[in-house]
C-alpha cells in the first residue's frame, strides 16, 4: 500500500510542476455564465459555460469541461443544436435520476418573433443526448433564471424574470422532468434585475426574492405567494438568499453597484427574525464597484465570506466574515492585465481541486474568439488564490486517518471516523459544494483516539437532505484539520 501511495504523490507532483500553468483554458467565444457540478458522478466537480449566441451564428451554446484529474480540465462536449442567451446557466437534478441536468434558455425564431423557451438537456450517465423544450409563451426577452423547490413537493421548479417584460414566473416540476405551463407575476411599475430562490422561513416551501428598483419577498404558501416589500427607496442590482449568521435561518443580501466611475457599492444585510420578517441592517458603502458577489466559506473558518467581481476587469475582493453581518479583512485577489479588454466577466465559485477550499472560475465575456477565455484561481488554504491546482497533495501525504467515512457513498446514513492525539475540542461540520451549511455537531472535549459520528443525511433543521456531494470538515481546537468528501446516494 505504501509503495501505491509513494507512486500516487510522484504523479502528481510530476504533474503539477511550477511552469505548468493549468489554471487557464481556451473555450468557444462568447462565454456569458458559468457554473459547476458533479456531472458524471465521479465525485468531482466538472465546469459548465453557457453562452451568448443569436440565431444564426455558428458556435457553441453550451461548453462542458471535465475534471479529470483534481483540478485539470478538458473540454468534453460542446452543444450548438439552439440559439439563446445564457444569463445564467444552472445544474440541477430535474429528473427522477441521480445526475445533475441543464437549464438553460432558447429563443426561437416565429415569423421573425423571437419566442422564449426554458431548454432542459437532460443527463444520461454522463452525457447530453436528450432535451425538452418548455415554452415561456412570451417574446420578451429573459434576463435571469433560478430553480428551487418552489411548492414543497422535493422537486426542483424554475424560476424567471424579465427586465424589459416587468415580471417573474415560475415553471412546476412534475417529478419526472416535465414542468408546467409558466405561472406569470407582473411586477408593479419596475424592471426587476435579479431573482433569488432559497426557502426563507422553514417552511420547507422555497420562498423568492425580486430586485430592482424595488426589492419584493413572495412567501410561497400552499394557497398561493405573501409578497412582503423591502425598503422601496434603495435600488438593488443583485440579492442571495443565504444564512449569513448561522442561526439556522436565510437572510437577505443585497448589492448596488452606484457608478463605475466612482468604483463605490451599497450593500445591505436583512436579517431574519422569524415570523416572515425581515431586519434592515445599517448600510455598509464599499471601496469598490461591483455588481456581482458570491456567499462561500472561502478560508474554512465555519463563517461565510463574500467575493466581489470588482468592475474595471481588474478582479475581486473577498471580504470576510465573523458571523456577525460585518464585512472585514478585504482581500484584492488581481486578475491579469488582458488586451483587449473584454466588456465583462462572470464567475463561479467551488472547490474544483478537491483540496476543501472553494476556487474561484471566472469566463470572458468577448463576442470573438480569444485564447485563455477560462481562468482557475485555486484557493491553497493559506489565503492565496493560485494558478495551480492543490490536487489535496498535504491531505494525501499527511493522511493519518484523521477523518474518513463508510459507507461513502452512502443512502440513509454514514459513520464520520476520527482521530485525536491528546484530549482536544472537536467540531464536525457539513456543507454542500456552494459553500451552505448544512449540519454539525456542536464542541464537544474528546479523548485521544479513534472516536465516530454518525450523520442521517438530515439537515440541523431536520430537513432531508438531497442527494448529491458534501462536505465533512473536521475542526480540532478551533482549527480546520481535515476534510471528506461525502456522496449522498438518493
Amino acid at each position: 500500500m505504501k509503495k501505491y501511495l509513494f507512486i500516487t504523490i510522484v504523479f502528481i507532483l510530476f504533474a503539477f510542476k511550477a511552469d505548468k500553468n493549468k489554471s487557464i483554458y481556451s473555450i468557444p467565444e462568447n462565454a456569458f455564465s458559468v457554473t459547476t457540478g458533479d456531472i458524471d458522478l465521479d465525485g468531482d466537480n466538472d465546469i459548465v459555460v453557457g453562452h451568448r449566441i443569436m440565431v444564426g451564428q455558428d458556435s457553441p451554446i453550451i461548453t462542458i469541461l471535465d475534471n479529470y484529474q483534481n483540478g485539470i480540465f478538458e473540454i468534453a462536449d460542446t452543444i450548438k443544436s439552439f440559439y439563446g442567451y445564457q444569463y445564467n446557466v444552472l445544474l440541477a437534478k430535474i429528473n427522477d435520476d441521480e445526475y445533475p441536468d441543464i437549464i438553460s434558455l432558447r429563443v426561437k425564431d416565429v415569423e421573425g418573433v423571437g419566442q422564449r423557451y426554458i431548454r432542459i438537456l437532460y443527463n444520461s450517465n454522463g452525457a447530453f443526448t436528450t432535451y425538452k423544450d418548455f415554452s415561456l409563451n412570451t417574446s420578451e426577452p429573459i434576463s435571469d433564471v433560478n430553480c428551487g423547490d418552489v411548492n414543497g413537493d422535493g422537486y426542483i421548479d424554475i424560476v424567471f424574470m424579465s427586465y424589459r417584460g416587468k415580471f417573474w414566473g415560475v415553471l412546476y416540476n412534475d417529478g419526472i422532468g416535465n414542468f408546467s405551463i409558466p405561472e406569470y407575476h407582473i411586477t408593479e411599475g419596475y424592471s426587476p434585475h435579479a431573482i433569488s430562490c432559497n426557502d426563507i422561513n422553514n417552511d420547507g416551501r422555497d420562498d423568492i426574492v425580486i430586485c430592482g428598483q424595488e426589492t419584493e419577498v413572495f412567501y410561497s404558501y400552499a394557497n398561493g405567494f405573501n409578497k412582503i416589500r423591502l425598503n422601496p427607496i434603495v435600488f438593488r442590482d443583485q440579492v442571495c438568499i443565504s444564512d449569513f449568521n448561522n442561526d439556522g435561518k436565510n437572510d437577505l443580501l443585497t448589492l448596488w453597484g452606484i457608478a463605475a466611475g466612482a468604483e463605490i457599492s451599497s450593500f445591505i444585510f436583512y436579517k431574519n427574525i422569524g415570523n416572515d420578517s425581515l431586519e434592515e441592517l445599517e448600510e455598509i458603502v464599499l471601496d469598490i464597484y461591483s455588481s456581482e458577489f458570491h456567499v462561500r466559506d472561502f478560508n474554512n473558518d465555519g463563517f461565510k465570506d463574500i467575493l466581489f467581481e470588482t468592475g474595471m476587469y481588474k478582479g475581486f475582493t473577498i471580504y470576510y466574515g465573523d458571523g456577525s453581518f460585518q464585512l472585514q479583512n478585504p482581500q484584492f485577489i488581481p486578475l491579469p492585465a488582458e488586451e483587449p479588454k473584454e466588456p465583462w466577466r462572470k464567475s463561479y465559485c467551488a472547490d474544483m481541486d478537491n483540496n476543501g477550499y472553494q476556487d474561484i472560475i471566472t469566463v470572458k465575456t468577448l463576442e470573438y474568439s480569444v485564447p485563455n477565455n477560462l481562468e482557475i484561481l485555486y484557493n491553497n488554504g493559506n489565503g492565496e488564490f493560485i494558478q495551480n491546482p492543490v490536487s489535496g497533495i498535504s491531505n494525501i501525504i499527511t493522511n493519518k486517518n484523521q477523518l474518513s467515512a463508510y459507507p461513502n457513498p452512502f443512502n440513509t446514513q454514514t459513520t464520520l471516523e476520527f482521530t485525536v492525539d491528546t484530549p482536544s475540542l472537536v467540531e464536525l461540520n457539513i456543507f454542500n459544494l456552494q459553500g451552505k451549511w448544512i449540519y454539525s455537531m456542536d464542541e464537544e472535549k474528546y479523548l485521544g483516539g479513534i472516536h465516530t459520528i454518525k450523520w442521517n443525511g438530515y439537515d440541523s433543521c431536520g430537513n432531508y437532505c438531497e442527494s448529491g456531494v458534501y462536505i465533512a470538515h473536521l475542526r480540532v481546537n478551533s482549527k480546520t484539520q481535515k476534510y471528506v468528501k461525502l456522496i449522498k446516494l438518493k
